[in-house]
């Protein structure tokens, strides 16, 4: 039997490919059901301008009484570890604004933590393996080379 899976790629629908499904997956439906539902979502722009703030947003579709805490991993390019911020939000909103001091860098990198009171944890964007893949954005100043290459300008 085939049933077809989303792939999401940068918060975006990229595909849609048939995933089989064997005999013993269809008896634990369950299975099936928890690898469709992604309960978190981010756009990330395709570069960050440097002279504003960049808000980072993450939405969750979860019951917030199931919700233990939800953090943001980020980084410089210049850092070799991520700082971890702690993420507040309401109606499934979580934000974050990197103030414009910070990005005088030439790349920002970094992902979600969302861990659950029942010790579950999802993190946010993975690979297609579940492995973490970090969104890594160009930080660029507002030129008139960056409203060229990403504006309407002529």
């Amino acid at each position: 039997m085939a049933r077809y899976r989303a792939i999401i790629g940068g918060g975006l629908l990229v595909l849609i490919m048939p995933l089989m499904v064997s005999a013993q997956e269809q008896a634990d439906s369950s299975a099936i059901e928890d690898t469709l539902r992604r309960p978190l979502f981010h756009s990330a722009p395709p570069v960050i301008v440097n002279n504003r703030p960049y808000l980072i947003e993450l939405f969750i579709d979860l019951d917030p009484v199931e919700i233990q805490e939800v953090l943001l991993h980020v980084r410089g390019d210049s850092a070799a570890v991520y700082q971890e911020v702690r993420l507040e939000g309401q109606y499934g909103r979580y934000r974050y604004s990197v103030p414009k001091e910070r990005l005088q860098i030439d790349t920002l990198t970094y992902y979600f933590v969302v861990a659950q009171k029942d010790y579950g944890i999802w993190a946010f964007p993975t690979d297609s393996r579940g492995e973490i893949t970090p969104y890594k954005l160009e930080v660029v100043e507002s030129t008139i080379e960056y409203f060229r290459r990403y504006g309407n300008v002529r």
